[in-house]
């Protein structure tokens, strides 16, 4: 489906004057515009993610200084083995699993699907490695690795086999 979009005069003609200039239709100069500028927004938004650490005051992830179960998560997650097709995707999925750990900490008990969920919707628009154009697009990131790596961290109590709900215990309390 194409979306319907007021474009103005002055801009329309300026895409004509591109189109005329490089021997396109003027559907091929909008195909082409869009296109790099999707690119270069995509790009430019990837460098703003790898730049930053994503924490917001919000998040799960804004936790306080000297944090002791959170460094000893952290420990524990560095000696487990998370696959990535690459340095950075791997980096980028630890940061997703400390996401989920930091959202079960934070709420207590949950649910797969809401942990899975809450978890690829915060990195939706990080390639984590896997689709959005799946009809459950965080499953592929919780069967992937995020369910057994999670079980793996302190304070994470998973389910039973066959079961659902996700316990944080603080093991310091």
């Amino acid at each position: 489906m194409r979306p319907n979009i007021r474009i103005t005069h002055a801009l329309n003609g300026r895409v004509k004057d591109y189109a005329a200039e490089h021997g396109l239709s003027t559907s091929e100069a909008y195909e082409r515009i869009i296109e790099t500028g999707l690119e270069t927004l995509e790009a430019e938004s990837q460098e703003q993610r790898d730049a930053e650490p994503r924490v917001e005051e919000d998040s799960p992830d804004a936790q306080p200084a000297g944090d002791d179960l959170r460094e000893r998560a952290e420990a524990a997650l560095d000696e487990l083995d998370v696959p990535g097709r690459d340095a950075a995707t791997e980096r980028k999925r630890r940061q997703a699993v400390m996401w989920a750990w930091d959202y079960l900490r934070e709420h207590g008990d949950a649910t797969s699907s809401e942990i899975a969920n809450a978890t690829f919707g915060y990195f939706w628009d990080t390639d984590l490695g896997y689709s959005l154009h799946s009809r459950y697009p965080g499953y592929g990131l919780w069967d992937g690795y995020l369910r057994d790596t999670l079980d793996e961290l302190p304070g994470v109590e998973g389910p039973p086999p066959r079961g659902n709900e996700w316990e944080f215990v603080d093991e310091d309390e």
